[in-house]
């Protein structure tokens, strides 16, 4: 697993991109999940993220659509089903689409 170097990727890039809080906190949360499944995609609903992060469904929409803008995650929703999330390694990168941990 790639824990550390996600974490210090996402420093880095926060030393220009200057992320939100709020972003922060979704996206640790969400590295979180990926390193206790050891694995960094997995299924969540909007629903639980906004319970254990004290947050509205309409901000965590918001949230990791601006977090996907920023290359930091892949995401996909299905109406009534958890999202799938996947967590990349290079922020913005033109590759980051083949760029991921699974």
């Amino acid at each position: 697993m790639y824990y550390l170097e996600l974490i210090q990727r996402f420093w880095d890039f926060n030393k220009t991109a200057k992320i939100s809080p709020t972003e922060i906190s979704l996206y640790f949360y969400l590295l979180k999940i990926g390193y206790e499944n050891v694995r960094y995609d997995f299924k969540i609903s909007d629903i639980e993220l906004g319970k254990e992060l004290g947050l509205t469904r309409k901000t965590i929409k918001s949230t990791k659509e601006k977090l996907k803008s920023l290359g930091l995650i892949q995401f996909q929703s299905k109406n009534g089903l958890p999202c799938h999330y996947r967590l990349l390694l290079n922020p913005n990168s033109t590759k980051k689409k083949k760029e991921y941990f699974s």
